[in-house]
């Protein structure tokens, strides 16, 4: 029973060791990678550790310029005579560079044709240059613009920590496959699962970095002439053009009127019944008046025979003054 015990403890404190060793690799690892990180990137060699990618990582290696990693990206304007036509030209550009078109959008102008259209190429890295004398041959170059980013110490760097942390992985699963206790069975597990996942977003970012260095982008933008042209120099031309006018006047004027048709008729329709109406009221309205003035005129003359008639009131006579007397007093006898 001691024995056992004994054996136990000797293969937990091996087990210890191992995971601490595989550790200590890890941080070395880390530490060559931030020490390769500052070298000059065009002499960069990688380590043997570090150089231990999977194939998948070196089927997607970068096209390199001078041992280093750039993105090339690109934008050029041109002016054509058919829009539709030179969409169908660029897309076949791209695809004989070995390319394609990422995105594409068009519009008009309100004439039943294609007056603009936006592209987004992508082509190999190699043929950027040539992507662009072909697309300059399509009509006439309004603008143009190139630009390059260098990214090699972000790919240099994700490289390595890609490579690091495969190391990694593969030395837990051996600590995983040699565990003896339950304990170091999920100490190993938890640690793997945290490796595994950073391990995955680092692949992710490497494969994204390394698409846009192996092809590059380019926005094509195409549009057409669209100047009014100009008008008639002489007399004829202007009799011409004004006869044509006249047509497309009177041709909208009919249009117009074949438009306003419908509603005219159910105005006039409207305005009829409406015209009806008021007359028929107005007839009732006298009709009414008519009947209602010999009925008025017939009781003011019974009200008028009905009353008696007033007697004059009898006034006292005026008494006149006696007149004044003239003459000599009667004298008696």
């Amino acid at each position: 029973m001691t024995k056992n015990i004994r054996y136990s403890r000797i293969a937990a404190a091996l087990g210890v060791a191992a995971l601490c060793v595989a550790l200590t690799a890890c941080s070395s690892a880390t530490r060559d990678v931030s020490h390769l990180g500052g070298a000059d990137m065009s002499t960069v060699e990688m380590s043997p550790s570090v150089g231990a990618a999977p194939d998948s990582a070196a089927e997607a290696a970068p096209v390199a310029h001078n041992g280093r990693s750039i993105i090339s990206e690109g934008s050029i304007t041109l002016e054509v005579d058919d829009v539709a036509a030179n969409i169908e030209s660029v897309t076949n550009t791209a695809t004989q560079l070995g390319g394609y078109v990422e995105s594409l959008h068009n519009g008009g102008g309100g004439t039943g044709r294609i007056e603009s259209a936006s592209l987004t190429l992508r082509v190999p890295a190699d043929k950027f240059e040539a992507a662009f004398a072909e697309l300059s041959a399509l009509g006439t170059v309004q603008n143009e613009s190139r630009s390059a980013s260098d990214v090699t110490a972000q790919h240099v760097d994700l490289q390595a920590r890609v490579a690091a942390l495969e190391t990694s992985v593969e030395r837990l699963q051996t600590l995983m496959a040699g565990a003896t206790t339950t304990s170091e069975l999920l100490e190993a597990e938890s640690a793997l699962s945290a490796r595994q996942a950073d391990l995955d977003g680092l692949q992710a970012q490497l494969q994204s970095l390394e698409g846009q260095v192996n092809e590059a982008t380019i926005w094509v933008s195409l549009t057409t002439n669209t100047a009014l042209p100009g008008g008639p120099d002489n007399f004829s031309e202007g009799l011409i053009a004004g006869l044509k006018s006249l047509a497309a006047a009177g041709a909208g004027a009919l249009v117009l009127l074949g438009v306003l048709l419908p509603w005219l008729v159910v105005a006039a329709v409207i305005t009829l019944i409406v015209v009806a109406l008021v007359r028929a009221s107005r007839r009732r309205r006298a009709r009414k008046l008519s009947v209602a003035a010999p009925v008025q005129h017939q009781h003011a003359t019974v009200v008028q025979h009905v009353q008696p008639h007033s007697q004059p009131v009898p006034t006292a006579p005026s008494v006149s003054p006696a007149p004044p007397l003239t003459g000599s007093p009667i004298s008696g006898e």
